[in-house]
């Protein structure tokens, strides 16, 4: 009878303590929204991407220029950056209106024809933060080292796109 109990104890454990960790995926979704490609009537044929780092300090300095086509009639261009400082805008190499709220920077274009094409300068610095999701994508500063995580969404951490 002795034996039996303890046999009937140590299964009776290991189905206790089999049971993995239970883990909520609600907190660790992606709970962000990326606009897609269609809905904003551009297409971006190439950047031109000249950053400074400063990892002592964390800092960036840079600049992007971008020759973009309009696919449809566009007055503003709105490209994400988040948390970064946007120092002036150009568009086709004269100082542009722009705006830079809620890590969007939308920038006054006058009229742009569908399929004409023009460039947009954003000079801009600060000290990049990682978004709050699971993977932390954007510019990760390490001792020896600085990488980013950018596909598909993350470059507007660190660069104006």
């Amino acid at each position: 009878m002795k034996k039996y109990f303890i046999i009937l104890l140590i299964i009776s454990s290991t189905i206790i303590w089999a049971h993995p960790k239970f883990y909520n995926l609600e907190e660790y979704s992606l709970n962000y929204s990326v606009k897609a490609d269609s809905t904003h009537g551009f297409d971006v044929i190439s950047y031109d991407i000249s950053v400074t780092i400063d990892d002592e300090n964390e800092f960036v300095n840079g600049s992007v220029a971008a020759v973009v086509e309009a696919e449809e009639n566009l007055n503003q261009i709105t490209y994400e950056l988040e948390e970064l400082n946007v120092s002036s805008v150009q568009v086709n190499g004269s100082e542009a209106v722009f705006s830079h709220n809620n890590g969007e920077l939308q920038i006054q274009l006058g009229s742009i024809a569908p399929g004409e094409q023009f460039t947009t300068l954003v000079n801009y610095s600060g000290n990049p933060q990682t978004s709050d999701d699971v993977y932390n994508i954007g510019m990760i500063f390490n001792q020896n080292f600085v990488f980013t995580l950018s596909d598909p969404s993350g470059c507007r951490w660190w660069w104006p796109a």
